[in-house]
């Protein structure tokens, strides 16, 4: 649940929900550096992708300094070289913005139809790039944030496991 975890939380010990108290919470929640990694299967696929030479990038949607901490704590710079971030874009850029997808394929120099876009959040992931052409993959894993939302019409292809991608691009164990 998103919105009100921090006033639920401390109301749940006792405590007042105070403006000043949640945003100092949400603060700290948005600046930590997460203990996070790659999935297994996220890790094999990007290893087999940059084995085979293909180009990687990332496009990553929310408050800067969470996805900054996200992306140093998973190394993304160093796995996908390039990486977006769409609050750097201005306002209004967030996903679904196609602005995001277009910086991405000016720093590619590739044509649209060359992109492959990869994500599991239908409510807000795929109509930027498909609006720009690009192919659309969902991830639909068991038990994510997201598995019980409807695949849209966007996408061409849901998976449940990135090794089923792997395979169908024709990547290499890596």
């Amino acid at each position: 649940m998103r919105g009100d975890t921090f006033d639920r939380a401390l109301t749940s010990l006792d405590l007042a929900p105070e403006p000043g108290r949640v945003a100092k919470l949400v603060a700290i929640y948005r600046e930590h550096d997460p203990a996070i990694a790659l999935t297994p299967d996220a890790a094999s696929f990007l290893a087999a992708a940059q084995a085979a030479g293909r180009p990687l990038a990332a496009v990553t949607d929310g408050p800067l300094a969470s996805q900054r901490a996200k992306a140093r704590a998973l190394d993304l710079a160093a796995v996908c070289g390039t990486v977006v971030f769409t609050a750097e874009l201005g306002p209004g850029f967030g996903k679904p913005h196609p602005r995001a997808f277009e910086a991405v394929q000016e720093l590619t120099g590739r044509p649209h139809a060359a992109h492959l876009y990869l994500a599991d959040n239908p409510g807000k992931d795929f109509g930027g790039p498909r609006s720009l052409g690009w192919a659309t993959v969902r991830v639909r894993r068991a038990g994510s944030l997201h598995e019980a939302v409807a695949t849209p019409d966007d996408v061409d292809l849901e998976i449940a496991d990135l090794s089923d991608l792997a395979a169908l691009l024709g990547l290499p164990a890596p």
